[in-house]
């Protein structure tokens, strides 16, 4: 059989694709010398009419994903621009919503290619926001290691950076009947002092898991507590009492009739965004100033 000579022209073909099937499969920014290249083909593939053509329509789009401008960011503003997908969905007093626990997108950022997951993961403040699901199916079985295992890493990832725990409960009900999953407790154990701040969207029975913490939580300086059912906050003292930078408590559809509480000397602020049943009770909005100024005699007191 008769070999035949690949020509310079078929040459150039083979570089271009192999070029283009490297680049494709990354988001790394191109060469000069890969970058002309493409440009060239992207030239070539203009010419060409794209309507019948379905090769050149193609061959145009790869080229203009590669050169996007979005493959050159520096890696300070690609860690900025990442900073910004971080949701911090607060609860809202005004909203009788359930907690919704969302697929955080700094794992979906890391898979895009090895450049963005090398910023993302040498980047601890990005994860200082950890959004916890304490449904109890979330740890049966094999889920159980997978939800365990998801938690440990992104405080791992944040190094020691403060950290703003947000746990709440996405079961039907939108509480948490049981609990807190002791696996997840023992997992928060080692973070405790860097916590600043922590929502809670879970009933008392849900923060009863945290009792693990309890003296740990040196760090806390604001403690936002929503509930759909009224919680005991007696126990939430001898959990809370030990936090000597606690500035600042919300408490969110909360009863007023259960504010029978002495929290730690260094609160300066409590917050009450009480529930429809106390807005529409004249009564129960007249008794809030006498018991918080009984209980907090040094402490600032507002209602929205």
């Amino acid at each position: 059989m008769k070999m035949v000579k690949p020509t310079s022209n078929d040459l150039a073909v083979l570089i271009s694709n192999q070029v283009l099937n490297r680049l494709t499969h990354t988001n790394e920014p191109p060469s000069a010398e890969e970058e002309t290249n493409v440009r060239g083909m992207l030239a070539a593939a203009k010419s060409h009419d794209q309507k019948t053509n379905d090769t050149a329509s193609n061959t145009v789009y790869i080229c203009e994903r590669i050169l996007h401008p979005l493959r050159r960011l520096p890696p300070e503003l690609l860690r900025r621009v990442f900073a910004c997908s971080i949701n911090q969905g607060y609860p809202d007093a005004g909203r009788e919503t359930r907690f919704r626990p969302y697929p955080h997108s700094l794992w979906t950022l890391a898979l895009v290619c090895r450049r963005w997951r090398e910023i993302i993961h040498s980047s601890a403040d990005l994860w200082s926001y950890i959004r916890i699901d304490a449904n109890p199916e979330l740890y049966i079985f094999r889920d159980h290691y997978k939800a365990s295992r998801r938690a440990a890493m992104h405080l791992y990832h944040s190094g020691t950076c403060p950290l703003t725990v947000h746990i709440g409960s996405s079961d039907k009900e939108g509480r948490s009947y049981g609990p807190l999953n002791t696996q997840l407790s023992w997992i928060l154990l080692p973070c405790a002092p860097r916590i600043k701040t922590l929502v809670l969207e879970i009933n008392t029975r849900g923060i009863s898991g945290l009792d693990i913490l309890r003296g740990e939580l040196t760090g806390l300086e604001t403690l936002l507590l929503s509930s759909h059912a009224p919680p005991e906050l007696l126990f939430l003292q001898a959990i809370f009492k030990e936090c000597p930078r606690l500035r600042r408590v919300e408490l969110i559809r909360v009863s007023v009739e259960r504010l029978e509480v002495q929290l730690p000397p260094s609160v300066q602020h409590l917050v009450m965004k009480p529930t429809r049943e106390d807005t529409q009770n004249p009564n129960a909005r007249l008794n809030i100033p006498r018991i918080a100024l009984r209980c907090f005699p040094r402490n600032s007191y507002s209602e929205s």
